[in-house]
């Protein structure tokens, strides 16, 4: 599992969406994604879970699943806290 947090990525703060597995960072969503993303997870406190996939034996490339945006908002949509 890998969480999902917005976090500001600059000094005028510009926000991204972070990937994060077991407390490290592993890197940033591409700017044109984190857009579409920031505004839902922002309504869940700014940060979700998400599944996704290990590196294949000898790779270095991860699976992210990253919702869309509309089934994200779909989903908060529903959630309680």
């Amino acid at each position: 599992m890998y969480v999902l947090r917005v976090m500001p990525t600059s000094k005028e703060g510009t926000l991204s969406v972070a990937v994060y597995v077991n407390g490290r960072l592993l890197g940033l969503l591409s700017t044109a994604v984190s857009n579409q993303v920031i505004p839902s997870l922002k309504l869940l406190g700014g940060a979700a879970i998400t599944n996704g996939t290990g590196t294949r034996s000898a790779g270095t490339r991860l699976w992210v699943n990253v919702p869309t945006s509309a089934d994200l908002a779909a989903f908060v949509e529903t959630w309680r806290p």
